[in-house]
């Protein structure tokens, strides 16, 4: 497929994905009168952008004495704090219009057609009909910014690899589980660059634990036992399967599914007790696949944001608007290959939405188990091709 096409395939499953998904949410609400979760593929509506806003109410505290507790790492409440004394909505505004046209420049840039109208044609589906970017400004959550300096890196990264670890540091003093991509320099031993940037997050965490009120061994202390009292609220009470695309809700599932007279929080707890062997193993795999050196930069990042949103034992699906980094670096690559359709199906149904509750299916919405399947799929794919390639040498056509 060349450029053309791939975005051409892509548009369409977006926009039918998107239609058939409306249709059917409509159906169920003006037909069935059924309310949440049936009238929407979004999130409860009593709760619309509650992710930014309730972050807003703790900075200054995170850690203590709130009713929400805080689970970012420190660097970026006292970030936020910066702003706290602007008001809530015209900062929520404010940042989510950077973010909006930041998103739409991005897709423009990648979509471009020698038509103007096609182009930006195309860069609205993916901005505004998308599922993850819906879902994302539906909840105000600021996995938004993570994936601006995340792609920042990984655009910057081929001609700047120095210059685009900058762009990391955010992430990882934010959310800790983007250190991931620290793969990348480390597979192209750059182990200095590696080091440095692990010795300044590290320095802005410790520095952000001692600033913020309470100290420094307290904030720690009650940050930890803040992301214990999450992982007992979504992973043990069930939450996780709620919008969830983790390798640990996909796993529990299986597991209902085959001892369905196990109570499902006794299941949980076991699973949590050894997920942790299990997601390094996962992680190991791709490790392993990502390794090799002449693998098309697309798959390293595919790779790389596959492991990010279904290793952490809770993971939701805002997580998903990463997705598009690879996809518009997949556009954009001028390979050739026969699996370019089946690549392209994989990541466009990881846009679209998939909140649909079937009379036999007693396990939420399928979205949580294709999800991860869908990436997990992407992965192996990846492992397969980059398998063959070592056994049977091959020229690959390039335009």
């Amino acid at each position: 497929m060349d450029k053309q096409e791939k975005i051409n395939l892509i548009s369409l499953i977006i926009i039918v994905g998107f239609t058939v998904a409306i249709i059917y949410h409509y159906l169920a609400a003006s037909y069935y009168q059924l309310g949440y979760p049936h009238n929407t593929f979004l999130f409860n509506p009593n709760d619309q952008f509650n992710d930014f806003f309730n972050h807003l109410k703790i900075t200054l505290n995170p850690y203590w004495g709130n009713i929400y507790k805080g689970v970012y790492f420190p660097f970026f409440y006292i970030l936020l704090g910066l702003f706290s004394n602007v008001y809530p909505i015209i900062l929520f505004n404010s940042a989510f219009s950077i973010f909006l046209l930041s998103f739409f420049g991005i897709c423009y840039y990648y979509l471009n057609n020698k038509s103007k109208l096609i182009t930006f044609q195309n860069a609205f589906v993916f901005t505004f009909l998308s599922y993850p970017m819906l879902f994302l400004l539906d909840r105000g959550n600021f996995e938004a910014f993570t994936f601006i300096f995340l792609f920042l890196f990984v655009f910057f990264y081929p001609k700047h690899p120095r210059l685009s670890l900058l762009f990391l540091i955010f992430p990882i003093a934010s959310k800790a589980i983007p250190a991931i991509f620290l793969l990348l320099p480390l597979s192209d031993k750059k182990y200095k660059d590696v080091f440095i940037t692990i010795f300044i997050v590290g320095i802005l965490t410790l520095g952000s634990y001692a600033l913020l009120p309470g100290g420094f061994v307290q904030n720690l202390t009650n940050h930890f036992l803040n992301l214990r009292l999450q992982d007992q609220y979504y992973v043990f009470n069930n939450k996780d399967r709620e919008l969830g695309i983790s390798l640990f809700a996909l796993i529990k599932y299986f597991l209902v599914w085959i001892f369905p007279n196990q109570p499902e929080e006794l299941l949980s707890v076991k699973i949590y007790s050894v997920y942790l062997p299990i997601s390094v193993i996962f992680g190991l795999i791709i490790a392993i696949v990502f390794y090799p050196k002449k693998m098309a930069y697309w798959k390293k990042i595919t790779l790389l944001v596959c492991a990010m949103n279904l290793l952490p034992a809770i993971s939701m699906d805002y997580k998903l608007i990463n997705i598009f980094i690879p996809i518009f670096l997949f556009i954009a690559s001028k390979e050739k290959k026969k699996t370019d359709c089946y690549f392209a199906i994989l990541f466009t149904l990881l846009l679209i939405p998939k909140q649909y509750y079937l009379p036999f299916y007693n396990y939420n919405s399928i979205s949580s188990v294709l999800n991860p399947i869908l990436m997990i799929l992407l992965v192996f794919q990846i492992f397969h091709e980059e398998l063959n390639l070592k056994i049977h040498p091959r020229k690959v056509l390039v335009t």
